[in-house]
């Protein structure tokens, strides 16, 4: 539990984004007083609506909190819907804006339209306002309480465990499990049984291979499940629909990233630390993952299950590159160091918060699924699932040729 709730000295329940509020330097100059005046005033909506959530955050009067962040949000959106059409893309779900400012009777601010610098800021900014008042829109009438990324419960608990502990747990145990694999099964002669019955010898790797599988799955969720089901009682799986930021681009097909190289994040720590990261409900997100619009929000159970399925797809791999090095490697300790050192390399190589392309194609580049379907992560869910399967399809392959052709006597 400690490691769950080590990043709480660094969180707050929201980041609003108060650094960015519009102010009179972006006027255009030979405005009409009448104009500059409502500007003004327009300025001053934005600082109070700013101001009092501040105040019910403290409080911890959330309803209100998530009013004042929507009423907000809706001004700041309306001020960077006037920038230039050219840049379209930014511009994707903005109807949305118009219909819960209507819906909740927020002031519409179209004279800021009329005096601001068209080039005083990026269209790009549309997106983050638009983000941020469908999350507190959500949340809003769903009546949740908002979590933060140390926020554990029913619904949670598989993602925080897997972030935490067993990114780097499960090829540790899988590896520790089955390094002795085959001297084992070549003692009690069953590598040799399979060499000269037809066919038995490739229906053994793929059933080898599911039932080490089994066993992992049932080792690491069970735990998970018992966990799960008893802080349910308690919170009755309130949080299921709890939106999730995601790259619904990259769930949905093979998008690398609508801006891949716009900043140089380093570590995950030090994007935090450095304030470049936002605190978005369960996973802190990066200042140009706001930008993109091809951002939204899923429910928290559609993120879980998403995650679940890259996480056993890596599973089987796991399975399978110990499985191919312990066949490869007659030795069982030099295969055990093989492994570990294989391992470490492609994580060394591929740090999670890595831009670069070239790291699409390693396999642990998506160890920490979680990453690919909350945005925090540069490479999205379909991207890792057609790598991790295809890894899966080299490597069973290469078990085949490896157990046939280097058994020894």
């Amino acid at each position: 539990m400690i490691t769950l709730y080590n990043k709480s000295s660094i969180e707050d329940v929201y980041s609003a984004s108060s650094d960015w509020v519009a102010t009179e330097s972006y006027f255009v100059l030979n405005a009409s007083p009448d104009l500059l005046k409502q500007g003004k005033k327009d300025v001053q909506k934005l600082s109070e609506s700013l101001l009092l959530y501040s105040k019910y955050e403290q409080d911890k009067d959330w309803q209100n909190m998530y009013l004042k962040a929507m009423e907000y949000n809706s001004y700041y959106g309306q001020v960077f819907s006037y920038y230039p059409t050219d840049f379209s893309e930014y511009y994707i779900n903005s109807d949305r804006l118009e219909q819960i400012r209507a819906k909740y009777n927020f002031p519409s601010i179209k004279s800021y339209g009329e005096i601001l610098d068209p080039y005083a800021n990026a269209a790009e900014m549309f997106s983050w306002p638009l983000h941020e008042l469908t999350y507190f829109t959500e949340l809003y009438e769903k009546n949740l309480v908002p979590m933060t990324y140390s926020h554990v419960d029913s619904t949670t608990v598989f993602l925080q465990i897997l972030r935490n502990i067993l990114v780097y747990a499960t090829p540790i145990l899988i590896i520790l499990l089955f390094y002795n694999d085959r001297k084992e099964y070549h003692d009690m002669g069953i590598d040799k049984t399979m060499m000269v019955i037809p066919k038995a010898r490739n229906r053994f790797i793929l059933g080898k291979v599911v039932a080490n599988s089994l066993i992992i799955m049932m080792i690491i969720f069970g735990p998970i499940l018992c966990f799960t089901l008893v802080l349910g009682i308690f919170d009755h799986f309130q949080n299921l629909s709890y939106p999730l930021f995601a790259n619904k681009a990259g769930i949905s097909s093979i998008h690398y990233s609508f801006f891949p190289n716009l900043y140089n994040l380093g570590t995950l720590q030090e994007s935090i630390e450095s304030g470049i990261m936002t605190n978005f409900g369960l996973t802190y997100t990066s200042i140009n993952m706001l930008f993109n619009p091809y951002m939204d929000f899923i429910p928290l159970w559609q993120g879980i299950l998403l995650t679940l399925i890259l996480y056993i797809a890596l599973i089987f791999l796991y399975v399978q590159i110990n499985m191919f090095i312990t066949r490869l490697i007659k030795n069982p300790n030099l295969a055990l160091t093989i492994n570990i050192a294989l391992i470490l390399a492609l994580i060394f190589i591929s740090p999670l918060t890595s831009m670069e392309f070239i790291n699409s194609f390693n396999p642990l580049t998506y160890r920490d699924p979680g990453m690919n379907v909350m945005g925090t992560s540069y490479y999205p869910w379909s991207l890792g699932m057609l790598v991790i399967f295809s890894y899966n399809i080299i490597l069973y392959l290469g078990n085949r040729i490896v157990f046939a052709k280097k058994y020894y006597g």
